[in-house]
């Protein structure tokens, strides 16, 4: 009933701003989600490097089964992730940890779980990646410069921040849609008043006006013959 009272101009207007609103948080959610995806592969991939290069770094010490050297030569590389370094571990080539490390901000991880049900699959492979909705986990290799395995380095990177920026984003790009929505909606039906309400409503009371001639005319009539 409450439709039937409605103008047509404002019939339109909904209508077509239903569509449109449809539309463009199709459109907005993906690019959001080809965005994301771009930002978690490009992170994802410098995660990767990262875990390869102290791996590298790590394999005479790693090779001689010494944490203490372990824990020296990766102490910068600690420093310089630890927004995004959840969990580092460094393991001999059985899979018997030699040293980790443990952020005391970020969600953890069970890295020697993988590292077990996964060790011959490292051996051969020499990496090893798994995604979660809170990290991204990768284990790499480690080999001495004359390419000796040397035992490898298993590590938990948070997405905590990379969840964030998503976050934010839906809410940036949410709040743009419904600014855009509104703005366009009163901007639709101004349109729509001039457009089509105006001249349809001219040509009502054009057609009403005639009709009222032709009724008057044919009052006339009959009281001339009457």
């Amino acid at each position: 009933m409450r439709w039937r009272k409605l103008t047509l101009g404002t019939r339109l207007a909904f209508i077509i701003t239903l569509g449109f609103s449809v539309g463009i948080v199709a459109l907005a959610l993906t690019l959001i989600q080809l965005q994301s995806q771009a930002a978690a592969e490009q992170l994802q991939n410098r995660q990767s490097r990262l875990t390869q290069l102290i791996a590298d770094e790590i394999a005479p010490a790693l090779h001689l089964g010494d944490s203490r050297i372990i824990g020296k030569k990766a102490k910068a590389f600690i420093n310089a992730s630890k927004g995004d370094l959840a969990l580092f571990k460094a393991y001999d080539l059985s899979g018997e940890l030699l040293h980790t490390y443990r952020s005391d901000d970020l969600k953890s991880y069970q890295l020697d779980e993988v590292i077990h049900k996964h060790l011959d699959e490292l051996l051969q492979k020499e990496l090893y990646e798994l995604n979660t909705p809170d990290h991204y986990v990768v284990f790499r290799s480690a080999h001495l410069p004359d390419d000796t395995l040397g035992g490898f380095t298993g590590i938990a990177w948070s997405k905590a921040q990379l969840n964030a920026s998503q976050q934010e984003l839906l809410t940036v790009a949410f709040s743009a849609t419904a600014g855009v929505l509104i703005v366009g909606t009163l901007v639709l039906l101004l349109l729509i008043n001039r457009l089509v309400t105006r001249p349809v409503s001219k040509l009502v009371l054009t057609m009403d006006h005639g009709s009222q001639e032709i009724a008057d005319a044919n009052q006339d009539l009959a009281d001339r013959t009457n």
